[in-house]
This record gives C-alpha cells, structure tokens and sequence, in this order.
C-alpha cells in the first residue's frame, strides 16, 4: 500500500512541475505575441479567427478578431472570452480617433464645406505631386474658413482616422484643422 502512495505521489509531483514548466514557456511565449507550444487548439471562433488553447491548467486565447482586436491572453481554465469585451471594445475606438495629418495643396474649392487637394509630400526638401492622389475634402464652417484658403495653397491637414470614405477619390469627413504652410 504504502509503495501505491509513493508511486501516486511521485507521478502527481511530476505533472505538477511539467504543468509548471509548460505553463511558464506558454507565458513567455504569450508575453512575446507568440502562440503557445505546450497547449491544444481547441478551436477557431467565429469572430474573425480567434483561436483557444488549452493547456495543463491554464488556458490561453488568441484574439484576432473583425473588429481588429489582436492580442493573446493567458489565464486558468476558467478564462472566458467574453470576459474581454470591454477591452475589444476600448481597443476599437482607440483605433478610430487616431489623429492623421498630411501636406496637400488646394486644387479646387467648390464651397464653403467642400475642397479638392492633391495630397503631396516631402522628398529632399522638395515637395513632389502625384496626379492620382486627389482627395476630396469635407468640414464645417465653425472650425475653418474658407476665405482664409486660396486655390495653390500647400496646407497641412487634421483629421480623425474614422472619418476618411475610401471612395474615389477619398474623401476625408470632418477635417479637425487645415494650417497654411508658410511658402
């Protein structure tokens, strides 16, 4: 009886510190953007391509999901996906109010709400155009005024990431600020 415990004792400490092991590779790995080595797929979700993994007391979550929630997590074998909502949540709409400038310079002011530039950039110093980067630009009156723009004008725009249509041409929805750049 007594050399059935030891057995039984001496297999349940070696499971213990593999389950230790693997855990802290899986952790390591994890913390790098890596997937786990040690673990099971347990399966795809339908959210874009998330996958679980479940490991030797832990489990291990790899968000990538339509929204553009991409992460991985590690946790017990009573993690839940929904317990990361919030966090997909917070992540999207920091993505949405990214700040985005760009140098263009006025091709066309239809009104007092609408512009056409033509989107250019700095090479040696030199501003150089490309033909096909026309974009459309939208914005209200309270923030800039038009009388303040003039047809030739290199300007540097403000904008909202959320707020770009990818239409052709693009157009850019409540522009944020437009600065005149000094000649």
């Amino acid at each position: 009886m007594k050399k059935g415990i030891k057995i039984f004792c001496i297999i349940l400490i070696t499971i213990i510190i593999l389950g230790i092991v693997f855990f802290i590779v899986d952790y390591n790995r994890v913390k790098n953007n890596n997937t786990p080595m040690f673990c099971i797929n347990t399966g795809t979700l339908r959210d874009g391509g998330s996958v679980e993994y479940l490991g030797l007391g832990y489990k291990v979550i790899e968000f990538n999901t339509l929204d553009g929630y991409d992460d991985i997590k590690i946790g017990t074998w009573f993690m839940n996906y929904d317990d990361f909502q919030e966090e997909m949540k917070s992540s999207k709409n920091e993505e949405e109010n990214i700040v985005q400038t760009f140098n263009a310079r006025i091709e066309e002011i239809t009104d007092n709400s609408n512009m056409l530039v033509n989107r250019t950039d700095m090479e040696n110093g030199e501003y150089y155009i490309n033909i096909r980067d026309y974009t459309k630009i939208t914005f209200n009156g309270e923030n800039i005024s038009v009388n303040d723009l003039k047809i030739g004008d290199n300007i540097l725009i403000t904008y909202r990431d959320k707020y770009i249509d990818l239409a052709y041409p693009p157009t850019i929805r409540e522009v944020q600020k437009i600065e005149v750049l000094s000649e």
